[in-house]
């Protein structure tokens, strides 16, 4: 048996609850056991919220460390997976001889040093589910797909893959209207923990914007027509921006501080609203024991009504987290709002390839 510890949860603004939020929507669930026996008992604490109706999403990390000797793990953590299909992801590591790939690429892998695995650091396994972030310890290249030469003349494929270029597909008639609304405002705009810095790419492409990428990794190069800024976001040098842009901020922050210190007159907000971006009162997490389930929440909402910035435009985006990308319920969410005398209208001239 598992000793059953309070275990603090993989982000530090979250705090000790109960129970999850009764209107929850997406979880993060950290699984821990000795054998597949107690990996039955740790899932099944988790069946009363996975069972409701309004879970949208699920992320189930069982720690396989101790697990790689147990046959009979596997099958029961994918027998829980089943029963909801449609919203929980999770993994069996490839060095598990039940893992997927096991019998061609198993010899490949080196547990329990994911460290030193070409399958990990090339991203086709998650790893043994004891890092606080998957893929965290990985160093072969960036997450992202690098943004070079003219971002318009990308394929729908460059959206897919280990190293997609952006989390989610935007239209053109979306850029066209916030590039308005930018110029509108003064036309300076910064992109706040920007990755590769793809949206701010497409931005600096409809002209008239002066447009900086912030973001703390060095892994990147300048998108074209974009300056680029490496270091903490509470940091950037200079006078505040007319136009904030966060896209796909990572969990746990949401960068409600720095707006409120920055007071654009402009702010555009991408996001999925099903899963794990920023801090989200809907989301939850939890360790999962044999023994117990220990609960943690987000004080508040980084995506909540900001006062005199009200929404002027809201669209569902296609995003990662999507499974079926042709459906029209999409998860991501896009938002641009604006003080009085940012209102702008769309206009699209042509569309990129990836729209279709």
């Amino acid at each position: 048996m598992v000793a059953d510890p309070l275990r603090p949860p993989r982000r530090a603004d979250l705090r000790p609850v109960s129970a999850p939020p009764p209107g929850v929507r997406s979880l993060y669930a950290r699984v821990r056991a000795a054998n597949a026996d107690d990996l039955a008992r740790s899932l099944a604490r988790l069946e009363p919220v996975v069972a409701r109706p309004g879970l949208r999403r699920a992320l189930v990390q069982v720690e396989w460390g101790p697990l790689l000797g147990d046959p009979a793990a596997p099958a029961v953590f994918r027998a829980f997976l089943a029963r909801r299909p449609d919203i929980m992801t999770g993994w069996v590591p490839v060095c598990h001889p039940q893992g997927p790939g096991h019998e061609t690429l198993g010899r490949f892998a080196t547990p329990p040093d994911c460290g030193a695995c070409v399958l990990y650091q090339g991203r086709q396994c998650q790893g043994l589910g004891d890092e606080a972030v998957p893929f965290a310890g990985a160093s072969a290249g960036p997450a992202m797909r690098p943004v070079e030469g003219d971002p318009r003349a990308l394929s729908r494929e460059a959206f897919s893959g280990p190293r997609p270029v952006c989390h989610w597909r935007p239209t053109h008639a979306q850029i066209a209207t916030i590039a308005a609304a930018v110029r509108a405002a003064g036309g300076t705009l910064w992109d706040l923990g920007a990755g590769n810095g793809f949206v701010s790419a497409l931005l600096a492409a409809e002209g008239g914007l002066d447009v900086t990428a912030v973001d703390q990794l060095d892994v990147y190069p300048a998108p074209p027509g974009v300056r680029r800024f490496v270091g903490d976001v509470r940091a950037v040098p200079g006078p505040p921006p007319a136009a904030v842009l966060i896209s796909w901020p990572p969990g746990g922050d949401g960068f409600r501080d720095v707006v409120r210190r920055l007071r654009p007159d402009v702010l555009v907000l991408a996001y999925d609203a099903d899963a794990l971006c920023g801090r989200r009162r809907a989301h939850a997490e939890a360790w999962a024991l044999p023994a117990a389930v220990h609960w943690f929440a987000a004080p508040h909402d980084d995506f909540a009504p900001w006062p005199g910035l009200p929404r002027r435009h809201r669209w569902r985006v296609a995003c990662l987290h999507d499974r079926h990308v042709s459906s029209t319920a999409f998860s991501g969410v896009l938002e641009v709002r604006a003080r009085q005398g940012a209102e702008v209208q769309s206009h699209a001239p042509f569309r990129y390839p990836w729209e279709g």
